[in-house]
Order: C-alpha cells, then structure tokens, then sequence
C-alpha cells in the first residue's frame, strides 16, 4: 500500500486513505492512520470531501488558490517609492541607454530601509531593484598610473 501511496500526489492519497479507512469500517481511519502515516484528521478530511462529491475541487490543479505567503509589495505597498527614494542619490546610468544602475551595496540598502521602517532582508532589496529595472554597479579597479615594465 505504501508503494501506491509514494506515487499519488497529496489529494490523491487522502482520498486514498479516506475510500481505504472506510472499507474496514470501525477503526479503519486509526488503522490506515498507523500503516500510511498519514494524520487521522487527513483522513477525515478527505472522507468530507468524497461525501461531498469532490465540490470545490479544482479540477487543474492540486492545492487550491491564494495558499503562500504574499509578496512585500502587496502588504507594505509604500516600500517601492521608499526604495526609491533610498537608491535616488546613487543611480547611475546611459543618459541615452536604458540602463541604470545603483552604487549602492543590497546590504546597505537594506539597513537603509530597516532605518526607515521596513524589516526587509538583502534578497528581497536586490528583488525589487530588479522589479525597478535597476542593476547593480561592480566596483572596479581603477589604475592611477602607466603599469610597471
């Protein structure tokens, strides 16, 4: 049984579990419970959804929609003109190109905006930069003076 089981996605086994548990009657729910390892309460719940015909289901997909976390930008929508603001003395960039860039380090940034309010980590700093179309300088060695021989 938990051969078939590694094979069925996450719905798949419930149900799974749920036509199983009901077969054996009373007891079957623990029983399956115990053999599958999956939680008495997963079980349940794909018995509810069986006896509802699988209403609500989708038929597409797997989980339903709007499950995750949600991005910074929808809960705090003033951070982008904030970083904005933030980046707005270091930009750089081809007057007539298309692309700018910051001088600014992701970390420094970051700490920048934490001073402002917002508890934001280096990766998603460097994300919404890159939602912004900006890119970030490299430093760059610069030689003062004709190389040695």
């Amino acid at each position: 049984m938990n051969v078939f089981f590694s094979r069925l996605d996450e719905q798949q086994r419930r149900w799974y579990a749920a036509l199983e548990a009901h077969r054996l009657g009373r007891g079957g729910v623990t029983l399956v419970s115990q053999i599958t390892g999956i939680h008495m309460d997963t079980i349940r719940r794909g018995r509810e959804e069986l006896e509802k015909d699988l209403e609500g289901r989708p038929v597409d997909r797997i989980r339903l929609p709007g499950g995750g976390r949600k991005r910074l930008e929808e809960k705090t929508p003033t951070i982008v003109p904030t970083l904005e603001s933030v980046v707005e003395d270091g930009i750089g960039g081809d007057p007539m190109g298309t692309k700018i860039w910051v001088s600014h380090s992701l970390r420094h940034l970051s700490q920048e905006l934490e001073g402002r309010g917002f508890s934001v980590g280096w990766v998603t700093t460097g994300r919404l930069l890159r939602d912004l179309d900006y890119s970030l300088l490299a430093n760059c060695k610069q030689f003062t003076g004709d190389p040695h021989p």
